[in-house]
């Protein structure tokens, strides 16, 4: 009769390596692919927080036309709006241009061009580690004016 619990056993410690056969092979393939993927996390994060002000930008600008599309509104009132939706995100590097740049020389059914640039070197928070070639992010937003009637 064959005795399975021997010949597990003996088949076991036929294939074992010696304990020491490996030593440091974790730290060589840690210190390999560890500055990889901690640049590919770190650039991962800069890509999201871009993507989150652009979303802002584009967010910013159709408020901004939504208020310069009204009879009575100013480019004052529009900067303004503007300048409110984006200091959640950043404070630093907008530029708001509105097109014309009198509201009050737009006849209804003109066309109003509300656009955002946020300066991208101004909100990166990784600009050593990830280099992106990124200058301004930018939303454009076109609506037609109102009229009295």
């Amino acid at each position: 009769m064959c005795n399975f619990t021997n010949w597990g056993r003996s088949f076991r410690r036929a294939g074992r390596r010696k304990p020491n056969d490996r030593r440091g092979a974790a730290a060589v393939e840690f210190a390999v692919v560890a500055p990889i993927m901690i640049l590919f996390m770190f650039g991962t994060v800069e890509i999201g927080r871009l993507m989150m002000i652009k979303n802002a930008a584009t967010h910013a600008s159709r408020e901004g036309a939504r208020i310069a599309v009204t009879p009575a509104a100013t480019a004052g009132e529009v900067e303004q709006r503007v300048m409110d939706e984006m200091q959640a995100y950043t404070d630093i590097g907008v530029d708001v241009t509105i097109t014309p740049n009198q509201l009050t020389m737009a006849e209804p059914g003109d066309m109003v061009v509300v656009r955002v640039d946020v300066d991208a070197a101004s909100i990166r928070w990784m600009t050593s580690i990830v280099d992106l070639p990124i200058t301004t992010i930018t939303s454009e937003t076109t609506m037609r004016r109102e009229s009295t009637n």
